[in-house]
């Protein structure tokens, strides 16, 4: 095991801690976003394809691999769920991180469960946007 200097652990943890509050900012936006009008909302279309496209295409998120791997670095011994915001959800309640999943191969929807989260939400935002505030959210003028 590689020993790294109070200096470089500090560093390491503060950076490991700046991915997680950009990715929870992420999230944040993914989750609530779509209720306010405007840029607000704009920018909530944006990560929201973004999301979509990067679980499709990985599989996982960069910033949850980034940040594991630092935190891996910092202390080997830590087991890390597969989705960052399901690893620290379990640890806040208290509970043990999940058994690693078997070996045996996952339908699409099994790996990329995060499209059938976000395409219902995209729906209901895009009524929520005409209905409340009474506008058609798809012209830009």
């Amino acid at each position: 095991m590689q020993t790294y200097s109070a200096t470089r652990r500090f560093w390491m943890f503060t950076y490991a801690n700046t991915v997680f509050v950009v990715h929870f900012l992420l999230v944040l936006m993914n989750v609530v976003g779509w209720i306010f009008p405007g840029p607000i909302f704009y920018a909530y279309l944006t990560t929201w394809f973004l999301a979509v496209a990067v679980d499709i295409l990985f599989g996982v998120c960069p910033l949850t691999q980034m940040e594991f791997n630092i935190r891996k670095k910092l202390d080997p011994e830590a087991k890390f769920e597969k989705s960052c915001m399901v690893h620290y959800i379990r640890k806040w309640r208290g509970l043990a991180p999940r058994s690693p999943e078997s070996d045996a191969p996952k339908t699409w929807r099994q790996k990329h469960s995060i499209v059938f989260i976000m395409v219902p939400l995209l729906v209901v935002s895009l009524i929520w946007q005409t209905l409340v505030y009474g506008r058609d959210i798809f012209y830009f003028a």
